[in-house]
């Protein structure tokens, strides 16, 4: 069964929503008091940012195959592009995650 990520909306804090509020509400403020507000707006958001960054991740992983045959032999290098982790369950089965976090969750008793 194959992962997909899911994009999600940008998450704010509630402090941020107070300040971008606050200015919203105030259009007869001074120009350093709008400058303090939106620099502490900026501030509160970049604590909340998130890199999401799949869609590049998949193209250098597409860049990494492009060309290739069939591989006969482990090759380091192309695995620490394609594999960002591998994790083990109980229920005899694994789960490979991709740079692009998508991931594949493979049962191996049957292999």
């Amino acid at each position: 069964m194959v992962e997909k990520y899911e994009k999600k909306e940008q998450q704010v804090s509630p402090e941020y929503r107070r300040i971008t509020r606050c200015i919203e509400e105030s259009e007869d403020k001074d120009t350093d008091e709008m400058r303090a507000l939106l620099f502490r707006q900026a501030s509160e958001q970049y604590k909340t940012l998130e890199v999401r960054d799949e869609d590049i991740k998949a193209e250098e992983m597409r860049e990494a195959l492009a060309g290739r045959e069939e591989i006969g032999e482990f090759d380091e290098e192309l695995y620490r592009k394609l594999i960002k982790k591998i994790v083990v369950h109980k229920d005899d089965s694994v789960r490979v995650i991709f740079p692009n976090n998508n991931s594949i969750k493979i049962g191996y008793r049957d292999l």
